[in-house]
């Protein structure tokens, strides 16, 4: 039974850090696809700032799962 539950703690520990990575991704790109005006609105052709809001979600992503692993040892 000790086992089992430990099996279930690590689990949702995984899911708590995914979650906390997840959350606020989704709240940025939630910001940037409501219908109000934005930084850089005006750049109409311009890609760079697409790639700019992107590459930081992902090195944001990268970050945190790298201090979880390394502090916690969650995942």
């Amino acid at each position: 039974m000790n086992e089992r539950a430990e099996q279930t703690n690590g689990i949702l520990g995984k899911l708590t850090v995914m979650g906390t990575i997840v959350l606020p991704l989704n709240i940025v790109t939630g910001l940037w696809g409501m219908n109000v005006w934005v930084p850089w609105q005006d750049m109409e052709g311009d890609l760079w700032p697409f790639f700019g809001i992107t590459m930081s979600l992902v090195v944001f992503s990268i970050v945190c799962y790298t201090l979880a692993k390394k502090l916690y040892g969650i995942v």
